[in-house]
């Protein structure tokens, strides 16, 4: 009865959030005499976003072998001990209510002639953000230019490969959330739950994540319609996380539980 009665208090503090990805937009070009090849790339955070990759955010995995040599390409390896790059985008986890610094890797394969790096102004929730090497530790970095709207960072020396994006963060006063429409438009039933939940209200397209309290996942789908069924059968009796992605990055959560 007590393990039932935190199920069902758990239950009744369902919520529900909406957000767009907080990043930041960088060009990348490689000025050669013999012409200009340029390379889009972002840096960024999303509340449902992983150390690893994840697609309903557009972050794209190509794995087991390194970037090809001799072309202008632009990656970002994850904090993970296996060889996995991603292009053209990196998003982090951001932690709504706190301030933090995520530290995004770039690697650039280049082969002479100048490199330009340029930004856009910084988006909301970005305090401030740095582009510094990978040898050094902030502050004392050998490379070290805050982006600045107007700003370019410009070098010749190809041996610079590798370089190091500092953001940080500040989701204390984070909220682009309608609850309450939002709710209405967004049906999670039946709660709780035998072994499968239908989601109504969705966008088609919409990817679905069931995580356990550990933040493992224990079921993903893409929404087929605006009236999906996902199932739980590899999910135990408990309480989980159901995140939901829209195509246009907008992130939604409720608890469900699992009987």
């Amino acid at each position: 009865m007590k393990l039932h009665a935190a199920l069902v208090t758990i239950f009744l503090m369902a919520y529900t959030l909406s957000a767009q990805t907080v990043q930041i937009p960088l060009s990348f070009a490689n000025v050669l005499p013999t012409g200009l090849s340029t390379f889009s790339f972002s840096v960024g955070a999303h509340p449902a976003a992983t150390v690893g990759v994840d697609t309903s955010l557009k972050e794209q995995e190509i794995p087991s072998l390194p970037p090809p040599a001799g072309v202008f390409i632009v990656y970002s390896v994850p904090p993970t001990p296996d060889f996995i790059w991603l292009s053209p985008r990196d998003i982090r986890p951001l932690k709504i209510g706190e301030k933090q610094l995520i530290t995004y890797e770039i690697g650039v394969t280049w082969n002479g002639g100048r490199l330009e790096i340029g930004w856009g102004q910084m988006p909301k929730f970005v305090d401030s953000a740095y582009i510094t090497d990978v040898i050094t530790d902030f502050p004392d970095n050998f490379i070290k230019q805050k982006l600045l709207p107007g700003v370019v960072y410009s070098t010749t020396n190809s041996a610079i490969t590798k370089l190091k994006v500092l953001v940080w963060y500040d989701a204390t006063e984070f909220s682009s959330v309608d609850a309450a429409s939002l709710i209405s438009q967004l049906t999670v039933y039946p709660n709780p739950s035998d072994g499968f939940v239908r989601v109504k209200g969705a966008e088609q397209g919409s990817t679905v994540i069931v995580r356990d309290m550990t933040g493992k996942v224990c079921s993903e789908a893409v929404l087929e319609s605006s009236e999906h069924s996902i199932d739980l059968s590899a999910c135990g009796p408990g309480v989980y996380s159901m995140s939901i992605s829209d195509l246009q990055g907008h992130y939604r959560t409720s608890m469900i539980v699992r009987r």
